[in-house]
């Protein structure tokens, strides 16, 4: 199937049915689906519904997809990028990488996973990628849900912050920590003893706007010398100082591009 230009699309497979997912559009076809290596098999409902969960498809989308033929594009190698930051107003230093890097995200086609608020500099991100024809997808906390974004492609809210903590990492496909205060430091910290300890591979990028993380990184390779990590810590976190090579190093490290 050919979607707006050639663009292919990505599917699952299901007891013999063709389960297109992406929620990018619509578009009818009656014609045979051809996607080549992008077709994954998947005979497990429940299996199923873990994958249409991560990428935003509800089982009543699919039913009515494949009722009536019509197909949810996405374009292959999109992410599904979390974003981990801090909800304080701040000066230029940091709001105007913070807003580079979600445009860049949002003309990638990348979708936003992050903490929901929208305030201070998540609002900015957040703002960036929408603007820049990004998907949002946000993991509120019932405490915080008044300053939930409004208008949010998904908005999830979890019962408290080891919840919302767990959904932001269920639902992405890499990770990016950028300035933030000690929340953003839990969040940190827990995707990388997560790699730490093999629980996943994703990637971890630590973007070091204006310096801000120079202390914290000079820890972490005083903990690498002295014996404190078990491995690497090229293997846990990738340190970018501007927001294309944060970006860059998330595409190549999912054959982006």
């Amino acid at each position: 199937m050919g979607v707006g230009g050639g663009e292919e699309v990505q599917a699952y497979v299901l007891c013999g049915e063709v389960v297109p997912h992406g929620t990018a559009g619509l578009l009818e076809d009656e014609g045979p689906v051809a996607l080549g290596q992008h077709l994954v098999s998947v005979d497990d409902p429940d299996a199923l519904g873990a994958l249409l969960d991560r990428d935003g498809v509800s089982f009543g989308h699919v039913g009515k997809a494949l009722a009536g033929r019509r197909f949810f594009p996405r374009t292959v190698g999109a992410m599904r990028i979390c974003v981990f930051l801090s909800a304080a107003d701040l000066d230029d230093r940091y709001t105007r990488p913070a807003r580079e890097f979600a445009e860049l995200l949002g003309k990638g086609g990348h979708t936003l996973v992050w903490g929901g608020s929208d305030v201070g500099l998540m609002k900015v991100v957040a703002d960036g990628v929408q603007e820049a024809g990004g998907r949002l997808c946000g993991v509120s906390v019932d405490f915080l849900v008044a300053k939930a974004r409004q208008g949010a492609d998904e908005m999830v809210v979890a019962r408290d912050l080891a919840e919302r903590k767990k959904l932001l990492l269920e639902k992405a496909d890499a990770v990016v920590i950028m300035v933030g205060g000690t929340g953003t430091l839990d969040e940190a910290t827990e995707i990388l003893e997560l790699k730490k300890h093999g629980h996943t591979d994703k990637p971890v990028v630590l973007l070091n706007t204006a310096g801000f993380y120079d202390g914290l990184k000079a820890q972490f390779r005083r903990m690498e010398d002295e014996g404190f990590l078990p491995r690497p810590l090229s293997d846990l976190v990738f340190f970018a100082e501007e927001p294309v090579g944060a970006l860059a190093y998330l595409e190549e490290s999912q054959g982006v591009g």
